[in-house]
């Protein structure tokens, strides 16, 4: 997964997608692997597939709200109502 990001700054994105695609097969179960796919994939402007990784990222670990609410990586995501709702609920589970 982290690969792939570098894949993305070098604008080899099909590439990229096969190394994510490849990154959650290896290890689907892993927070960090699925929130890291999440932000490629909102680098590269797949705003609901980066939404839905981040879901499974939080439903399978912890996920740090201040760490989403300041990851440049998501800031194509910032004012989506999908991305919104969900930095309310992780604001609420922090409480």
């Amino acid at each position: 997964h982290l690969g792939a990001g570098a894949l993305v700054v070098l604008g080899q994105v099909e590439r990229a997608k096969k190394w994510l695609v490849r990154a959650v097969e290896i290890d689907p179960n892993d927070p960090v692997v699925q929130y890291n796919v999440a932000c490629n994939l909102a680098v590269l402007g797949e705003i609901d597939k980066a939404i839905d990784y981040l879901e499974e990222a939080i439903g399978i670990g912890t996920i740090s709200a201040d760490w989403m609410r300041n990851d440049e990586d998501l800031v194509n995501l910032r004012g989506n109502p999908r991305f919104e709702a969900l930095m309310q609920k992780l604001g609420s589970e922090e409480d």
